[in-house]
């Protein structure tokens, strides 16, 4: 989440981060490995079929992409050896999610509005999960041109907190989980 705001002054580049997130994320929702799609095995015919409700990855799927579709992230954000008493005001509105394919990877449709930039965008991340919670996770990605970033965000019902990193610049984020009303959309 964190990703993308060092370059809020350049919209030229706030742009090739779209160029090369959409392309991704058509190619990985598009080419999802065949044996990730096949159906799993079954039981010997000597042994009763068990009715299974529905897997708990697909409902912890379905839990996330409500906990964080229309909803705006708002809080503040630290930066390594600065004062603790500069914290940075953020905001992150993300109207939806979609998840790419079977593994761990989404595609979030996140507003990115910081001083002159005001962008909606496709943000590629990995969904982890730690027991009930999911950490939103971009790990040592280079965006050519950007630099590598990375982050951890973990959500927790109406809250959020994790870190991020730009190149060598990095620190802390936390914050509140607010539902969108229809004027905020």
């Amino acid at each position: 989440m964190r990703l993308l705001t060092p370059y809020h002054d350049h919209p030229v580049k706030t742009l090739a981060i779209t160029l090369v997130a959409l392309p991704m994320a058509i190619a990985l929702s598009v080419f999802a490995a065949p044996e990730a799609l096949s159906e799993p095995p079954r039981p010997p015919a000597s042994v009763p079929a068990v009715q299974e409700s529905k897997p708990a990855a697909d409902t912890r799927s379905e839990e996330f992409k409500k906990c964080i579709t229309n909803v705006t992230l708002v809080g503040n954000f630290t930066m390594d050896g600065a004062e603790e008493a500069s914290l940075q005001r953020e905001e992150y509105v993300i109207s939806g999610a979609v998840k790419l394919g079977n593994g761990d990877l989404w595609a979030l449709t996140s507003r990115i509005r910081y001083g002159t930039v005001d962008i909606t965008l496709p943000v590629l991340v990995h969904v982890k999960w730690a027991g009930d919670t999911p950490v939103i996770t971009v790990d040592s990605v280079a965006i050519p041109g950007l630099g590598t970033f990375s982050a951890r965000v973990l959500l927790d019902k109406s809250r959020y907190a994790g870190t991020w990193s730009h190149d060598e610049k990095g620190g802390h984020m936390f914050g509140v989980i607010e539902r969108n009303t229809t004027e905020e959309e």
